[in-house]
């Protein structure tokens, strides 16, 4: 797992050492060293201490981490990209949480997801630490936050069902949306208004979300176009596009949304879809 700088230059890897991750932050730098056609010396080092979750700023210049404490909980953290100048913004009792850094002064904080488990969500404002919840008592709660920060796709477990539902944040108002699928296997479009793309199955696995992490099941997935203002629904390739059956996961969409990039979780290969033009 790699965090980027937004100019590229620097990064942090995330190592798997053992038991335990370690995190090696660098940057490209000129040197004696540095040839004329492009070629940089790469330095860096470790950070120290443990991490558990890390992204990177909007502007690409900072990171912000979770940490545990000298308890059971958490510290969260930011700092630039080799560590240095960290400023502890936030605390909390517990450790297990999922975060994303979607605009510069608002960090997305949801606990990580499981069938067992009522799920929570919140904004933790990045300059004050001031936590404001979004979501609450969802069971097995996948959140997936739009670009404006206005709306939050989510889904919900009911037993053996995984439903999807969309919040508009401002009102606290959910609907139930469709297709049913976990929300992470969903992507906002940012040139479409309150349009996403999924991958979802017609036959969900069962012990979702938990079976899903711990790759106990599959899905078989079709990939879904989604308008939620209008409720028009298509499918842009069905089971029988694919050579074979297809788990979607990490979807990603180029910048000018002409394609859309997955991984297939079965055995990590890489795959592309071009979209109709806009």
């Amino acid at each position: 797992d790699v965090v980027w700088s937004a100019n590229g230059n620097s990064f942090v890897m995330r190592l798997l050492n053992g038991s335990f991750l370690k995190d090696f932050s660098a940057h490209l730098a000129v040197s004696a060293t540095s040839s004329p056609d492009g070629e940089f010396d790469l330095v860096g080092s470790y950070l120290q201490g443990q991490k558990i979750s890390i992204v990177a700023s909007p502007n690409g210049a900072r990171i912000f981490y979770t940490s545990p404490d000298a308890g059971r909980g958490v510290n969260g953290v930011i700092s630039s990209f080799d560590g240095s100048g960290p400023t502890t913004i936030w605390q909390f009792p517990t450790k297990e949480w999922r975060i994303s850094w979607p605009a510069p002064e608002t960090i997305f904080l949801t606990t990580k997801s499981s069938a067992q488990e009522k799920g929570y969500a919140y904004f933790l404002n990045s300059k004050t630490g001031e936590m404001t919840g979004v979501l609450s008592g969802v069971t097995g709660l996948v959140a997936n936050l739009h670009p404006t920060l206005k709306y939050i796709l989510y889904s919900e477990q009911n037993k053996e069902k995984t439903d999807l539902f969309l919040l508009e944040v401002e009102s606290g108002h959910s609907n139930p949306v469709g297709p049913p699928t976990l929300a992470e296997k969903c992507i906002w479009s940012k040139n479409q208004k309150l349009t996403a793309y999924c991958a979802a199955s017609s036959d969900s696995p069962k012990g979702l979300p938990d079976s899903w992490y711990k790759g106990l099941v599959t899905f078989s997935d079709e990939i879904w176009e989604v308008n939620f203002e209008t409720g028009e629904t298509k499918i842009l390739a069905d089971k029988d596009a694919f050579s074979t059956s297809i788990d979607a996961d990490n979807l990603l969409l180029s910048e000018d949304e002409k394609v859309l990039v997955f991984k297939d979780r079965k055995n990590l290969s890489l795959w592309a879809i071009l979209l109709s033009p806009q």
